[in-house]
Formats: C-alpha cells, sequence, structure tokens
C-alpha cells in the first residue's frame, strides 16, 4: 500500500478549530480510513467534481450527514464511506448478483463500449461508464445527457435510479454490513478487500462516445417518449385538469400551501397540517419539506400508502378534489 507519511489527517480538536459550529461534527467514529485510502478517495472524487458539480454524502455506524458540495468534502473525507452524486456525463449500472454482472459485462464487450467494473463491496458489482455525446445532439443540453442515460440503462436489467444521478458508493467506501470496500477490479469476481489488504489504483476512464446507430436509436427513443407524453397531456386536459407549465419558485409555493392546507405546525425545516385529501386525519400526516435537497415537495401518509409530489402535483390533486365535490353537490 502507497504510504504518505507527510499527511496526517486532521484530529477532531483541529476540525472543531479550523471550522468550529459545523453540525456534523457529531459524526466522529471508529474505525477510520488510512491516510492513503483518504488521499486516493478524495483524488477520484476531485477529478470527477472537476468535469461537472456534484455533492457527497458520509456514512458511518452512527448515521449518514446531510448532502454536501464536493467542494466541501474535507467535512467528510474520514468517514469510513462516502457517498457521490453520479456525475452528468457518467452512467452507473448497479448489478446486484454475479449472474447480472456477467451479462452486462458480456454486452458490453460486445458492443465496444469501455468501461470500469467494481466489487461495490456488499452482494453487487458496479460499471461505471463516462460519456461524450456527438455535437449537434443538443450535447450541451444537460436533458440530453440524462434522456440518453435513462435510454441507455432501460436495456439492463439495473436499477434505473442512478440515471438520475442518485448517491453512489465511492471507491474504497467500506460497506458498513459485509466489511469490504469497495474495489476496481477486471473481471466479475469478488476482491474482498479491506484498507489493511488493499492496494491504491489509480483508476482512469476512457470516454465512450456512442456510434451513430445507438444515437438514432436514441432519436427513435425521444421520438416515443414524446410522444407518450403527449397522450398524457391529453388525457389529464379531457379530464379538465390545467397542468401549470411555468416552474413555481419555492417562496411562492409555501404560500399556496398555507393558503390551502389546515396547519397545526411549522418550523423552519417543515409544514406540518391536516391532509385535506384524506379526511378526516385526526393525526396530521401531511408533510411540507422547506428546505434542503427536498424543499417544496409534500409528503403524505395514508392508509393506502405514501404520496410524494411537487406543488404542481398539489394543485391537481386539488383541482380533481374539488371537481368531484362540485359533481357530488350537483347530484
Amino acid at each position: 500500500m502507497t504510504k504518505y507519511n507527510e499527511v496526517v489527517p486532521l484530529t477532531k480538536e483541529q476540525r472543531i478549530k479550523e471550522k468550529a459550529g459545523w453540525k456534523a461534527l457529531k459524526y466522529f467514529y471508529e474505525p477510520a480510513p488510512p491516510a492513503d485510502i483518504i488521499l486516493a478517495r478524495n483524488e477520484h472524487i476531485e477529478r470527477v467534481a472537476a468535469l461537472s458539480p456534484i455533492q457527497v454524502f458520509g456514512e458511518s455506524e452512527k448515521g449518514y450527514t446531510y448532502w454536501i458540495s464536493a467542494d466541501d468534502l474535507w467535512m467528510v473525507e474520514g468517514m469510513p464511506a462516502v457517498h457521490r452524486e453520479v456525475s452528468k456525463y457518467e452512467i452507473v449500472l448497479d448489478c446486484e448478483s454475479e449472474r447480472t454482472a456477467k451479462f452486462v459485462q458480456n454486452t458490453l464487450d460486445d458492443e465496444k463500449i469501455p468501461y470500469r467494473l467494481f466489487d461495490s463491496g456488499g452482494r453487487g458489482f458496479h460499471f461505471h461508464i463516462f460519456f461524450e455525446l456527438p455535437k449537434g445532439n443538443n450535447s450541451n443540453d444537460s436533458s440530453a445527457y440524462d434522456d440518453f442515460k435513462r435510454f441507455f440503462i432501460g436495456y439492463f436489467p439495473t436499477d434505473l435510479n442512478l440515471a438520475y444521478r442518485h448517491g453512489v458508493r465511492e471507491i474504497y467506501s467500506l460497506n458498513m454490513r459485509k466489511g469490504f470496500i469497495k474495489y476496481p477490479v477486471e473481471t466479475v469476481e469478488r476482491a474482498n478487500k479491506t484498507w489493511k489488504n488493499a492496494e491504491i489504483v489509480h483508476v482512469r476512464y476512457p470516454v465512450w462516445r456512442p456510434r451513430r446507430s445507438i444515437m438514432r436509436d436514441f432519436e427513435r427513443w425521444l421520438e416515443r417518449e414524446e410522444e407518450e407524453k403527449r397522450k398524457r397531456g391529453e388525457a389529464l386536459r379531457k379530464k379538465g385538469i390545467k397542468i401549470p407549465k411555468r416552474k413555481i419558485p419555492l417562496n411562492e409555493a409555501l404560500e399556496i400551501y398555507r393558503k390551502h392546507l389546515d396547519v397545526v405546525k411549522e418550523t423552519p425545516k417543515y409544514i406540518r397540517a391536516h391532509c385535506p385529501f384524506h379526511p378526516p386525519d385526526r393525526h396530521p400526516s401531511f408533510i411540507v419539506v422547506k428546505e434542503g435537497k427536498f424543499a417544496g415537495l409534500f409528503f403524505e401518509h395514508h392508509k393506502e400508502g405514501r404520496t410524494v409530489g411537487d406543488i404542481h402535483k398539489f394543485l391537481r390533486l386539488l383541482k380533481e378534489k374539488m371537481e368531484e365535490k362540485a359533481g357530488g353537490d350537483a347530484e
């Protein structure tokens, strides 16, 4: 294992002195990764963040930290596990079994798609693919890359959520349940690496540029998606529901929530109210988030399950309820 004797992680006291008041300082833990592991993991995250802005969060036996910018990586760098967002230019295929991973690897090899393979440290494997869309295909548009990820990942038996920049375990990070770290491998075989027996591997990613036939399939897929979206819009219009096209700012959205809800409690972080869609809601189950990554979303718990949505979905449900009530009064 490469040694960096001149690099020593900051102690808890040094961190408190340097960044006093950080609310995640409670996350100090054992075991902590060695200094060379921290350096290699940081270098990898910084190279990915240089392509497009990403966020990270830390994990220890005590729980998780909040999402933070990769620029503030020092806050979580010493934790046993660090998770990061999937980059705008990155596809991650998360396979939960060796059988699925072998199928994916054979498919990628047959299609001559470059990738790097990792043992996740748990029961699965991660395929990381960095790609660049050809010019002339709205390649500067972020949504074009998100659409291509959905198109590409849809062909594999893997986690589609990773198309939307969800969190993925970072290299050399510990799986808290299994005790092994995420580590690069060449074939679909368990590495079973720990911090003690792992060698530092400086991972480099080749860039995949999809060939013309794949881009033609992607364009046809976009046309089908657009047609499905148009049909759904027509179905909603037939029901008399107007879909707001503009983006509603957070402050305006919160005022709309307050206007139409029977608010029970409001704090700087959330609004709690009686659910207007499932009366009588004796134990207030309607929550509106006011800050953070999910600001503006509502969470509603009821007998049939849970409903999650934004202000547009809230207005749509509210209008449907009002129309249903008006139809009942008319009868």
